[in-house]
């Protein structure tokens, strides 16, 4: 079962109205479970068509991805992607996202 799947089964009871606030608790919950927790990762930031792509890199063969819109709810999604992230970078630019110009990794402070 991968963490995905873990995770879907998972919310937070007293968000469960919440699809944003579900997504930030999955995430949280993944990063605890990972043991990142607290951690200030490389980040490159992907946009199409009004929807950027998040991608920390957490170790080397493993980066978490959110979703964010323009639109309510901002934040749709939350994966991991287990792949260097060199390679998630070609895959995405190969799949039409564009890598937002001056964000390289490692540049995003949170």
């Amino acid at each position: 079962m991968s963490a995905e799947e873990r995770l879907a089964g998972e919310s937070c009871p007293r968000a469960a109205t919440q699809h944003g606030t579900q997504v930030l608790y999955r995430w949280v919950k993944w990063l605890s479970n990972e043991g990142f927790h607290g951690r200030n990762p490389p980040v490159a930031i992907f946009t199409r068509a009004g929807t950027r792509l998040v991608v920390h890199a957490y170790a080397e063969a493993l980066c978490g991805v959110l979703t964010i819109t323009p639109q309510a709810p901002k934040l749709r999604g939350f994966r991991e992607w287990r792949q260097p992230l060199a390679a998630v970078r070609a895959k995405l630019l190969a799949r039409g996202w564009k890598q937002v110009a001056g964000q390289e990794a490692g540049d995003v402070a949170h």
